[in-house]
């Protein structure tokens, strides 16, 4: 039984650090579509003109490099649990299985 509450608690926390992950990337996207004209028009200012737009790309990395951190260290915790909650849930099935032969044998 203490399994199976292990198991709901380590899915509630996968799924928070999910939630997270993409809540980052969402926010990644939009700073990067409202800055994108302030950049480029910094970029204009000081060298007259936009030769490409990785220029801007840069630039916007550079601004969302703490998001883009967190949004790494977020889905680096999701994927590290989603491998202990298929342990778990191995073990889980496992067990099961030994006690429905169980049951059989006697």
């Amino acid at each position: 039984m203490q399994l199976a509450w292990y198991k709901y608690y380590l899915s509630d926390f996968v799924a928070e650090m999910w939630r997270l992950a993409e809540f980052y990337s969402i926010e990644i996207k939009q700073n990067k579509a409202s800055k994108w004209w302030e950049v480029a028009e910094k970029i204009k200012a000081e060298q007259w003109k936009v030769s490409n737009k990785e220029q801007i790309e840069n630039e916007l990395i550079i601004f969302n490099k703490e998001l883009s951190e967190k949004k790494i260290l977020y889905e680096t915790i999701y994927y590290q649990f989603k491998v202990k909650l298929s342990a778990v849930d191995d073990v889980l099935t496992a067990l099961t299985q030994r006690i429905s032969l169980l049951k059989r044998e006697m």
